[in-house]
């Protein structure tokens, strides 16, 4: 496939592209060339992206599951970060014309609380996508980089998260990506920006699939954490929907 910037920015707006450029320079960079785990067919020829007049809202509200959790939620209060769109590199999210578009859980207004120091951004990925691995990356408010990690997508999934979405388990698996244990969590009070890079072939390049959105991590009160244990599922998800927990609502 031609990444070559002629061909690219034929499809990505300027500033979009200059994003995603950096992106990929940063993500090999400090993680060096991502290793192969893609057949050789795969590999060097995957197909140009499909180009498609849906919009990115109208790909996110076909989730059945994600429609009702945005009715849930009630936004953080105070000051939200200045720049809360969502936005992705590719449209439709797909490594290939062949797969069903990537589709992300992610806050209507990009932005949301954790309760934990290792948010989980949570994708429906389609049963048959050519990509192996994900690059998900952290910056604070400063542009610096934060945590930085490169994770597998499993191979197989339960049939009961399958069946949790209220899709059929052929159209889409439901996978949630966080920070390993071996790297340090987030900060307490702290607002991060993420990307998350779903690698389509062996090494990230600018036209990847890539979600963003932000995130602070806010540890409940004692109060508040002794409330929550003794709620059954469904309270907890109306819990953090209520108080702005976007990561752990979806998460439950």
């Amino acid at each position: 496939m031609n990444h070559s910037p002629l061909s690219t920015s034929r499809s990505l707006s300027l500033p979009l592209f200059c994003f995603a450029m950096g992106l990929a320079w940063t993500l090999n960079l400090g993680l060096g060339a991502l290793p192969s785990q893609a057949s050789p067919q795969q590999i060097g020829k995957r197909k140009p992206p499909v180009k498609s007049k849906q919009s990115r809202t109208a790909s996110r509200r076909s989730i059945p599951l994600l429609k009702d959790l945005e009715n849930l939620f009630v936004p953080p209060k105070g000051n939200a970060p200045k720049a809360t769109v969502n936005s992705a590199t590719r449209d439709p999210l797909k490594c290939s014309p062949d797969e069903a578009a990537i589709e992300a859980f992610i806050p209507p207004l990009g932005y949301g609380l954790s309760a934990r120091d290792r948010p989980a951004i949570t994708l429906n990925l389609p049963p048959n996508t050519a990509a192996q691995q994900v690059a998900l990356l952290f910056r604070d408010e400063s542009g610096d980089i934060a945590q930085r990690a490169l994770l597998p997508i499993p191979k197989s999934l339960t049939e009961e998260n399958e069946d949790s979405l209220g899709l059929p388990a052929a159209q889409f698996r439901r996978v949630q990506f966080q920070l390993p244990n071996s790297s340090p969590g987030l900060l307490p009070g702290q607002l991060y920006h993420w990307s998350l890079v779903v690698v389509c072939g062996d090494s990230v390049e600018p036209d990847d699939p890539t979600f963003m959105g932000w995130v602070k991590y806010q540890l409940p009160t004692l109060k508040e954490s002794q409330a929550l244990a003794s709620l059954s599922l469904p309270d907890k998800v109306q819990w953090y929907g209520k108080r702005g927990y976007w990561y752990d609502m979806v998460l439950e």
